[in-house]
């Protein structure tokens, strides 16, 4: 069948916006200056502006239509295979699929992607990252382990435990005001965080915050254990200022939590990076094969953690684990797969590159 030349141009010209955007992910200085400096900036600030003070998720409830779409069309795709044949429909909507997700990665890539293809954050930082030893960690947990001790008995277990709701986005516009004041993010002038409308789909899909990349606003789930909500607002808006990438997004979280005036905000910040750091530990320690030194090693954490740091590790890990399913592998094995073809070769485990920075930070 001859396409009319409307429709012909319409989808030649969707063909090739996807190819220059595809083309333009090899060059990463291009993306830096005419995107990540020259869009980004006003499209995140206007999304901000428009969307940041809608009480409720707009982004949740996009989603929550595409899923609808998602049934409606597997629905009509059915009755066209009894309708047209098995062949035939399988072909018309083949085409429609390949459209659906031409659009998606066109838009996907204009609000958001294009940033996974930026130089790194240490070019912009003066900051490279470190190839670590396990004795580097050894040394970076010991600190984590006295600033975690530190902030914890400052606060008490009233405070730490206390819901944070309505603190926050004031914790967040105050803590990236000063890398804003620095030039090391852009402004932020507005928050546009929300809690998740569908926080127990956070169980089955095994999320504690993401970023909605087609509407720019930052989710968190409202049942999270609340010493960890301050450090996923701070994530989350990393990633709406421009930080693709989870562990550039978690260092720019961390730094902004270091010098915040609230404990709540630092010891959120410290206790999320000890995790990484006493998992990585463990593994690089374990590898050795030595019984011994890893025994060794985990006493010694654990005579130096603070009672109320190993009480709230305890918590959390009650949370999760009591939210365990056999679907939550599963989907945490397809957003592997997704960090991986954004170019974090890593997969999950770009989390704890983080780790990285926070060495090359120290010395």
């Amino acid at each position: 069948m001859v396409l009319p030349i409307s429709r012909f141009w319409y989808k030649f010209s969707l063909f090739l916006a996807c190819l220059l955007v595809f083309w333009a992910g090899f060059y990463p200085e291009w993306v830096e200056k005419y995107y990540a400096q020259a869009f980004y900036p006003h499209w995140s600030r206007t999304l901000r502006f428009l969307l940041g003070n809608i009480p409720f998720s707009l982004g949740d409830l996009v989603y929550g239509l595409a899923l609808l779409l998602l049934f409606w069309a597997i629905g009509r795709m059915g009755r066209d295979w009894g309708r047209m044949g098995f062949r035939s429909a399988s072909w018309l909507w083949l085409g429609k699929i390949l459209h659906a997700l031409l659009w998606v990665y066109l838009l996907f890539s204009l609000c958001w992607g294009l940033l996974y293809v930026r130089p790194s954050l240490g070019t912009r930082w003066q900051l490279k990252p470190v190839a670590y030893q396990k004795e580097d960690i050894r040394r970076l947990t010991l600190s984590l382990l006295d600033s975690t001790r530190k902030y914890r008995q400052r606060l008490g277990t009233e405070a730490v435990w206390r819901p944070c709701r309505d603190s926050l986005v004031p914790w967040t516009l105050s803590a990236y005001a000063p890398l804003a004041l620095a030039q090391r993010t852009p402004a932020l002038d507005q928050a546009s965080l929300k809690p998740s409308l569908f926080g127990a789909v956070g169980d089955w899909v095994g999320y504690t915050g993401y970023f909605n990349p087609f509407t720019g606003e930052g989710q968190y789930r409202a049942d999270l254990p609340f010493v960890l909500q301050p450090f996923v607002a701070l994530h989350e808006t990393a990633h709406q200022l421009g930080y693709a990438p989870e562990d550039e997004a978690s260092w720019v979280a961390y730094t902004a939590a270091l010098n915040h005036p609230s404990d709540r905000v630092r010891y959120s910040a410290h206790l999320e990076l000890l995790g990484y750091a006493l998992a990585e530990e463990f593994l690089l320690y374990g590898q050795e094969g030595s019984f011994a030194a890893f025994d060794s090693i985990a006493k010694e954490n654990k005579a130096r953690m603070d009672p109320g740091v190993r009480a709230d590790r305890k918590r959390i890990r009650d949370f999760f684990l009591s939210r365990q399913n056999q679907v939550s592998p599963a989907m945490n094995a397809l957003y592997d797969q997704y960090l991986k073809l954004n170019r974090q070769e890593k997969g999950l485990r770009s989390y704890h590159a983080v780790l990285s920075w926070a060495l090359a930070h120290q010395n």
